[in-house]
């Protein structure tokens, strides 16, 4: 039997038609007005179940996070450094919560009250700092463009930092503001 040649290989494709042929396969087209519009109120009719069967929150209402202690000098041990820096160097308090991070510094002032300065590093627009001792403001303070703020003048003694901001309030774990700080 004779044998046949073996069969030819199909032309090379045309790139420039296989280019065509993919883009026009990924062309999605739009989907009919009608059902735009069908899904457009069957979305809006949920989100109106949603409203009546989620109660509102009442205006005002805060988160109240509560920030970790990371660092506080007065805690440190004096093993690691020398006799001069033992010196009236500043308390540095450092706290955290969440992704935001609170350096606070305790330095004497005059009167043997106590200045607090301090930054907040994390959160964006507006922000109060408030020092209360059992519920009574002592001082206040609002943020800076870089974060920062200051209490000047602040009577020693037990105390609670928070800040507040929209909708959250950080409250900083309690302060001892002793008078050798």
């Amino acid at each position: 039997m004779p044998r046949q040649p073996p069969p030819s290989l199909p032309p090379a494709p045309d790139d420039t038609l296989l280019e065509r042929q993919l883009r026009d396969s990924r062309t999605l087209e739009d989907a009919p007005e009608h059902v735009i519009q069908r899904t457009l109120a069957a979305l809006r009719t949920l989100q109106q179940q949603q409203r009546r069967t989620q109660p509102a929150a009442p205006s005002g209402l805060r988160q109240r996070l509560l920030a970790a202690l990371s660092f506080d000098s007065a805690a440190a041990t004096g093993l690691a450094f020398g006799v001069r820096s033992a010196s009236a160097a500043p308390r540095q308090i450092v706290c955290s919560v969440g992704t935001v991070d609170i350096d606070l510094r305790v330095e004497p002032a005059d009167a043997g009250r106590l200045q607090l300065r301090g930054q907040v590093f994390g959160i964006d627009g507006a922000c109060a700092v408030v020092l209360q001792r059992d519920g009574t403001t002592l001082a206040e303070a609002t943020l800076d463009a870089q974060g920062q703020f200051l209490l000047p003048a602040v009577p020693t003694g037990a105390a609670t930092l928070l800040l507040r901001s929209d909708g959250a309030e950080i409250e900083l774990p309690a302060l001892d503001l002793g008078a050798g700080t």
